[in-house]
């Protein structure tokens, strides 16, 4: 599945072991970043290696939120 609207790709992210997941539900993937500032370039890259547009094009919309297994419910990952 993949978001070719003009609209941005959502990106949760959240911190986990001294990284932050970065999970694109669009294309149920995710990758890891050691800062928030890496976190949109590694996000545009990973979106566009498994979509095939290009990185300059893809535009994110990143959330920063409590780890899904700390509330709870089943991780995005799992």
């Amino acid at each position: 599945m993949t978001n070719t609207s003009a609209g941005p790709f959502e990106v949760v992210a959240w911190p986990a072991e001294r990284k932050l997941v970065l999970y694109v539900p669009a294309i149920e993937a995710a990758t890891t970043v050691t800062s928030m500032t890496e976190a949109p370039a590694a996000a545009r890259s990973l979106i566009a290696e498994l979509t095939g547009l290009p990185a300059e094009s893809i535009s994110c919309e990143i959330q920063l939120r409590r780890s899904p297994g700390m509330l709870g419910g089943s991780t995005p990952l799992a």
